[in-house]
């Protein structure tokens, strides 16, 4: 699918959201991912920040929106979902860590980074191209823990 075929199926998603169906928390993570899957990041948040409102007792909501603060280059915010996120029972533990290590060693917590990639590279088997950082970036990691 290419960008505009992307952009008129998150337009039309959001058409038919809006057009008197009524407003569920599903729905707006769906349309959240929608929008986050063209770049819209800004929309996306919107969408989760909605969704939380409605459920707010749903943690693992604040995962994806995690995930498009991330994305815009808000590690403080990220971060404050991706706290959130792992208090909920169903949350994977593994991928939020993958984001938090990736902030942490972005912001110069390496030995908090080298904990939260420690637990990944385990549940991964030691596969690095799981991993949010870049090869350079883990090399760096390891360099500055030694």
């Amino acid at each position: 699918m290419n960008i505009n075929q992307e952009n008129k199926s998150t337009m039309e998603f959001e058409d038919t959201l809006l057009s008197g169906a009524e407003l569920s928390a599903n729905g707006l993570i769906k349309l959240g991912m929608l929008y986050a899957s063209v770049d819209r990041f800004e929309e996306a948040i919107g969408a989760y920040s909605m969704a939380i409102d409605l459920e707010p007792s749903e943690q693992g909501f604040n995962y994806y929106r995690g995930i498009a603060w991330f994305q815009m280059g808000n590690m403080e915010q990220a971060m404050n979902d991706f706290a959130i996120a792992l208090e909920a029972e169903s949350c994977n533990k593994v991928e939020i860590l993958n984001f938090t290590g990736c902030i942490k060693y972005r912001t110069g917590d390496y030995q908090g980074a080298s904990r939260d990639l420690s637990e990944v590279l385990i549940k991964n088997h030691g596969l690095l191209n799981d991993l949010v950082l870049s090869p350079e970036e883990y090399e760096d990691l390891q360099n500055n823990c030694n």
